[in-house]
């Protein structure tokens, strides 16, 4: 059974490089690490909405801009119960 999933995904990336920024030159712009800004441009990390609003504002765009939502469809974990049985109830 699937499962949908909603993630914030971002164009970092994409907008650091055409305001010519290094990740480093962004990390001290928004008091960051280079090593937050390279963890949030590849989604092994999501900010805080602080630290969003932030990078938006050094990089002059809106937050609808840089990041959006993805919906992922994941295989889900619950387990399905058989037919006739209820949570909580013994035979």
């Amino acid at each position: 059974m699937k499962n949908p999933r909603l993630q914030l995904k971002n164009r970092l990336k994409e907008y650091r490089k055409a305001r010519g920024m290094t990740q480093t030159e962004l990390a001290k712009r928004v008091g960051a690490s280079k090593n937050t800004i390279s963890s949030i441009e590849t989604g092994q990390f999501c900010p805080t909405a602080y630290l969003a609003a932030l990078l938006c504002l050094a990089l002059d765009c809106g937050f609808e801009d840089v990041f959006y939502l993805d919906l992922e469809e994941q295989e889900s974990t619950c387990f399905a119960l058989p037919k006739n049985e209820k949570l909580g109830e013994e035979s």
